[in-house]
């Protein structure tokens, strides 16, 4: 699923904190674990557009949400992923945010050989603090 914000650059990650805190919630009052709910996240920025499908359906498509995939792609359950341009607005909006989002790769491969800085988003009550192993296998 893609989800576009058009104002706060802290709403996409405020939004996966409280996903992750709800999903925790709701794995906890699971017996089975095979009932439980897994989710990676990738954030990111840039162009967006509106677009119709072929059936007259509104979606979101462009540059933006391109990188916010591939950074998704890197991650394993549990990961909140950041792209660079985003974690560093991020970083320098709030002490708490830099104490949470990570430099985790400096010379990530995405599709085409281009390269990105990745960051994880992760505390003790959300996130997941383990390299990917995408990103451990690529570096």
């Amino acid at each position: 699923m893609a989800i576009g914000f058009l104002s706060s650059s802290e709403i996409p990650l405020e939004l996966s904190i409280q996903l992750h805190h709800k999903i925790r919630a709701y794995d906890q009052q699971k017996y089975d674990t095979s009932d439980s709910l897994g989710v990676r996240i990738g954030l990111g920025s840039g162009p967006v557009f509106t677009v119709s499908d072929l059936n007259n359906v509104e979606n979101i498509w462009g540059p933006g949400i391109i990188l916010a995939r591939r950074v998704m792609d890197a991650g394993d359950n549990g990961h909140i992923l950041i792209a660079e341009k985003l974690a560093e607005e991020l970083i320098s909006l709030k002490d708490e945010y830099r104490r949470v989002i990570n430099i985790i790769s400096n010379k990530y491969k995405i599709k085409h050989g281009q390269e990105i800085k990745l960051y994880s988003a992760y505390s003790d009550d959300f996130g997941n603090p383990q390299i990917p192993s995408k990103v451990f296998s690529n570096e």
